[in-house]
């Protein structure tokens, strides 16, 4: 994990080519070099994913969690790539300037309107007034760039394949919260602003184009699947955990004193944070308890013939005659074999399930 700017980001290989098999073919399609564009997995358990300084595309952990799909992550990226090559963060700064003189304008006009008739409340009325049309234009302008990067969003992902149905499905997971108040709103939904008309557009376009129940590969769900394990294991453990806020703290200060040796200062700022007594560096090392460390239960691969076909898990010290008699009742052994009796059955304790048939 790296901690800038008042951000963290998590830094993993494979996640990160994951996101860029998703993300290459769009930023292609809209005729962005891949390479120049940058993918930022932001540890925030929100949903949200946004373009900023340029050509960077910043997405949390907590919308890659949500997204059910493969094609979920791909309708978020093909939309911001839309306001990526549509050059909307620039206009979108000249809209925001617009927006900030009305209202100076306004509070000018304001001023004037009260001392001329002599009543502050005029002059609040008009000043208010003003800030108003200052924010319904900017919010007018917002939802046309939303629809704009919708358009553009679903060409991309056309022109290379993919149905638009992903895009579809995560805008229906923020439908139900346009009536919630802001500050229960997720952020992709109070940057984003979501309307019917948008709504309306992906369903149509879904129902009428020939992709529309296309889906990627059954190599990018696994490593989708993968990528949500790694997110779940690297922001979930303490916040999940059942474990009164004792244990979670002593966690936390183990965590600190484990990473002290190599990054001294932020190990110290948790470690007094956490209310740790005296210095870090002065405290006593954890001692690891080696009773934690063995696994009551073992995964345990099933090859047949030299192909992985399933896993079972077992107790450890299960014998390996009743692993064996597990293993071979596994519906897709059962499947493979197809009622024939296998040859040899080898049994690594801890360690695989061989079938020769």
């Amino acid at each position: 994990m790296v901690f800038a700017q008042g951000r963290s980001f998590i830094r993993d290989t494979e996640i990160e080519e994951t996101l860029r098999m998703y993300a290459t073919p769009i930023f292609q399609a809209a005729g962005l070099d891949a390479n120049g564009v940058s993918v930022y997995i932001v540890s925030d358990n929100s949903l949200n994913a946004f373009v900023a300084g340029g050509q960077k595309l910043f997405i949390n952990t907590g919308l890659l969690l949500k997204a059910d799909t493969p094609e979920q992550v791909m309708g978020v990226m093909a939309h911001e790539t839309g306001h990526i090559a549509g050059g909307h963060l620039s206009r979108i700064h000249d809209q925001l300037r617009n927006a900030s003189a009305i209202s100076i304008l306004s509070t000018l006009a304001g001023v004037a309107a009260g001392v001329a008739a002599g009543r502050s409340d005029v002059g609040t009325a008009a000043i208010l007034g003003g800030q108003n049309v200052a924010q319904r234009n900017f919010l007018a302008y917002s939802r046309t760039q939303e629809s704009s990067a919708d358009q553009a969003g679903v060409k991309f992902l056309t022109d290379v394949g993919i149905s638009s149905r992903g895009m579809l499905d995560f805008m229906k997971k923020l439908e139900g919260q346009e009536l919630l108040s802001t500050a229960s709103q997720d952020p992709y939904l109070r940057s984003h602003p979501l309307t019917t008309e948008r709504v309306d557009f992906l369903a149509n376009f879904v129902a009428n184009s020939d992709l529309k129940d296309k889906k990627v590969s059954p190599e990018l769900y696994e490593r989708h699947a993968r990528m949500r394990a790694k997110l779940y294991a690297f922001t979930a453990t303490l916040q999940k955990s059942k474990a009164g806020k004792a244990a979670q703290r002593e966690a936390i200060m183990t965590l600190a004193q484990l990473m002290a040796p190599m990054t001294p200062h932020l190990a110290e700022e948790i470690w007094t944070a956490q209310g740790g007594d005296g210095l870090i560096t002065t405290s006593s090392w954890p001692q690891a308890d080696e009773a934690m460390l063995v696994d009551d239960t073992v995964t345990l691969p099933i090859q047949i013939n030299g192909k992985r076909r399933a896993e079972i898990q077992v107790p450890a010290d299960m014998p390996k005659e009743e692993v064996e008699k597990i293993a071979l009742s596994h519906e897709a052994v059962i499947r493979t074999l197809d009622g024939a009796t296998p040859k040899k059955v080898i049994v690594v304790p801890g360690r695989i399930v061989n079938v020769v048939a």
